[in-house]
């Protein structure tokens, strides 16, 4: 399976088509800025030497060092300072965690794509559990569908109406709905999660319900009939594996989209989805300001 795009903060590189875009915007790079950063970002992580940069970029030309110079200090004034690092005696190194996305697709939905059938749009997932409904279930099944028909009617509905959500899945065990906008899906979580926790603190010890909740952001594919396909969709279970009861984690995508935009603090923890094979990526913990204890 070829990558033909990487996704890394709020940035996409589109290399077939010769873009890097912010927020899906497309930003100004010149060609061989472009040459260089693609060149790293193919490494992923892994050194690139200034003979290598300036034989891939430069093929066939002589040219000094300080060409190269040039264009990395561009890069790093337009992606921040961080986002190359300098490896003394050789070379550069890309320093932003990435995800690859992939346009293989099924024949039939390649189909429907070219045909107009189905489009691509960049949505917000949030997915959810409750990782105590088997023990709940154990003890009085009668008792815990009651308590989670009434979460569902009272909490879970209402917020995914507020906030415009589109639900896919409402099963205790499998939530899931998408979101045309990250902060609506934030704020949607956040009032879930609060909502929750207070019903928790009015329950008796080992008998409260706990929803964990993840945020991932992601390109799906949609057909006429609001069907929806994606990585995020699937990679969702692994994301909340990671999630401990009454958490709410983002992964880098969306963490990249939201920090320094908003008055939350976000702790990283490793976690192991399908979109990078097994390599480790990074979920954030979302936490408030003003408190240290879980919402």
């Amino acid at each position: 399976m070829s990558t033909s795009r990487y996704r890394f903060g709020p940035y996409e590189l589109r290399p077939a088509e010769r873009l890097l875009l912010r927020e899906g915007q497309p930003l100004h790079l010149r060609a061989r800025g472009f040459d260089v950063l693609l060149a790293l970002i193919e490494q992923q992580g892994a050194v690139v030497s200034k003979p290598q940069l300036l034989e891939r970029v430069w093929a066939g030309v002589v040219v000094e060092d300080n060409n190269l110079t040039v264009q990395i200090t561009a890069l790093r004034k337009l992606l921040g300072p961080r986002a190359i690092a300098t490896v003394t005696g050789r070379g550069y190194r890309w320093n932003w965690p990435l995800t690859a996305l992939h346009d293989d697709v099924e024949p039939f939905v390649r189909h429907a794509l070219e045909t107009g059938a189905a489009r691509r749009r960049l949505c917000a997932v949030l997915g959810g559990d409750g990782p105590v409904w088997p023990r709940l279930v154990e003890r009085d099944a009668v008792c815990a569908l009651q308590r989670w028909s009434h979460m569902r009617e009272h909490i879970i509905e209402p917020a995914w109406a507020r906030w415009r959500g589109r639900p896919l899945e409402t099963a205790p065990q499998h939530l899931l709905c998408c979101f045309d906008s990250l902060q609506a899906a934030l704020d949607c979580a956040l009032q879930v999660q609060a909502a929750v926790g207070q019903r928790r603190h009015t329950r008796e010890p080992g008998r409260a319900f706990a929803l964990r909740l993840a945020l991932s952001v992601d390109e799906l594919v949609i057909d006429e009939a609001g069907l929806m396909a994606g990585t995020a969709l699937l990679t969702m279970p692994q994301l909340l594996r990671a999630a401990a009861p009454g958490e709410l984690l983002v992964d880098g995508l969306a963490h990249g989209l939201l920090a320094g935009r908003t008055d939350l603090l976000f702790d990283g923890r490793p976690w192991r989805g399908e979109r990078s094979g097994a390599r480790s990526e990074v979920a954030f913990r979302v936490r408030r300001v003003e408190s240290p204890t879980l919402f």
